[in-house]
C-alpha cells in the first residue's frame, strides 16, 4: 500500500518537481506570479460571455479551418490560462493537454474542465521547455502566447513536440486605434514583458522554424468599435459599428496588402517543422 502510495505521489508531481531551469528566470517568475494573481480574480460567468462573444469573430472561422479535423488528434495548447481555449478543442474532439506557466490558472483549469465534464489534462510547464518527447503531438495551439515568451525558443520546443501544424492567434502592435485603447481605456494590469508582434519579424522566425508557414490579418479599424463601447456603453451600437467596420476592414486589407501590418490580430499557420536546425535551441543564450 505504502509502494502505491508513492508511486501516486511521484506521478501527481511529475511535471511539477524539479522545476526546469526557465522557472528561474526573472521574466517566467514575473509571469507565473502575474497569472496566480489573475486567476484569483477569474470571474467565469464574465469570462464564458467574453470569450462566447469572440468566437463569433470571422478569425475564429480561420482558426477552425487551419486545425481541420481534431477527431481522434492528440493537441497542445500553449499557455492555456484558464482552460478555456483547452475546453473548446475538446468540445471539438480532440484529446487536449493545456499547459501554463502559472500553477493556479492550472489548478483552476482542471476545476473548469470538471464542472464542464470535459476531459483534458492540464499541466504546469514553461512554454520555452516543453515537457514532452518529440513529436508527442498532432497539433499545437496558441492564443495571446508568443507575445509573453522568447518567440525563437517556444517555436523550436513547438515543432520538435508536433507532428503536423501549429496554429497562434497573436496581437500586433502597430494598430493606432488598438494602442489608444490599451493606454487610455483598456488598463487591465499588463506584464512588463508582454509586447505585441510585429508582424514581419514574427513571421522571420517562424519562416527559420517551419518549411511552411502562411498567415491571416484582422481587425484594422473595427477595433474602433471597442472604443464606442466603452464610451456609449451600447452592446447594440458596439455590434452594428463591429460588423460594419469589419466590412471595411476586408475590402481594405484585400485591397492594400500593407495594410495587413497594421492590423491588431494574426492567425499564423505552420507545418513541417525543420529537423535539423541549429538557430536555436531551447535553454540556451544567443549570442
Amino acid at each position: 500500500m505504502d509502494n502505491l502510495t508513492e508511486e501516486k505521489s511521484r506521478e501527481k508531481h511529475a511535471h511539477e518537481t524539479p522545476e526546469p531551469l526557465h522557472f528561474k528566470n526573472e521574466r517566467v517568475l514575473y509571469e507565473r506570479s502575474f497569472f496566480d494573481k489573475v486567476s484569483i480574480e477569474f470571474d467565469e460567468e464574465k469570462m464564458t460571455k467574453w470569450l462566447s462573444d469572440r468566437l463569433r469573430w470571422e478569425l475564429w472561422q480561420d482558426v477552425f479551418k487551419e486545425l481541420g479535423s481534431l477527431k481522434g488528434q492528440l493537441v497542445l495548447d500553449i499557455g492555456c490560462g484558464l482552460g478555456f481555449d483547452s475546453i473548446c478543442l475538446a468540445f471539438r474532439g480532440a484529446g487536449v493537454v493545456g499547459l501554463d506557466v502559472s500553477p493556479k490558472s492550472v489548478k483552476k483549469a482542471k476545476e473548469l474542465a470538471t464542472r464542464k465534464q470535459i476531459q483534458c489534462d492540464f499541466i504546469v510547464g514553461s512554454a520555452e521547455s516543453l515537457p514532452f518527447a518529440d513529436r508527442s503531438f498532432d497539433k499545437s495551439f496558441g492564443r495571446a502566447i508568443l507575445h509573453h515568451v522568447d518567440i525563437d525558443a517556444c517555436l523550436f520546443e513547438v515543432g520538435r513536440v508536433t507532428r503536423d501544424k501549429c496554429i497562434f492567434v497573436e496581437p500586433l502592435v502597430l494598430n493606432p486605434i488598438v494602442n489608444v485603447n490599451r493606454r487610455l481605456l483598456d488598463k487591465y494590469d499588463r506584464t512588463p514583458y508582454e509586447k505585441p508582434l510585429l508582424l514581419s519579424k514574427t513571421l522571420e522566425s517562424f519562416k527559420k522554424r517551419f518549411k511552411i508557414v502562411h498567415h491571416k490579418e484582422h481587425h484594422l479599424i473595427s477595433p474602433a468599435a471597442h472604443i464606442f463601447k466603452k464610451l456609449i456603453k451600447s452592446q447594440l451600437i458596439y455590434t452594428y459599428t463591429w460588423n460594419t467596420l469589419n466590412k471595411f476592414d476586408k475590402v481594405l486589407t484585400k485591397r492594400i496588402l500593407c495594410l495587413k501590418d497594421w492590423c491588431w490580430i494574426t492567425v499564423i499557420a505552420a507545418r513541417n517543422p525543420k529537423r535539423n536546425i541549429n538557430f536555436y535551441r531551447s535553454g540556451q543564450s544567443r549570442s
